[in-house]
């Protein structure tokens, strides 16, 4: 099961990486994989953890757009093939 971090715990996890000595140490004792910890350089490493959690805020508004216009045009597609049925379009 994937273990799901806070922005603040990542950007936690990003600093100690940067501050420490030997990179595999920190890795180990957070459980975490290199290629994450490369993601979450990529996504979170400039970020400060007010911007980090702002980004989070963002990306879930934006998925529960995604999931109304999808739903909105599942909608429309129904309505205009009951009209053409019924001949009306």
């Amino acid at each position: 099961m994937a273990k799901h971090h806070s922005p603040e715990q990542i950007i936690a996890i990003l600093r100690e990486v940067e501050a420490a000595p030997n990179e595999a140490e920190v890795l180990k004792k957070h459980n975490i994989a290199k290629s994450t910890l490369v993601r979450w350089q990529h996504k979170y490493g400039s970020l400060n953890v007010t911007e980090a959690r702002r980004l989070k805020d963002l990306e879930k508004e934006n998925a529960q757009l995604k999931r109304l216009v999808a739903e909105e045009a599942l909608v429309r597609r129904a309505m205009k093939e009951e009209l053409e049925k019924r001949g009306w379009a």
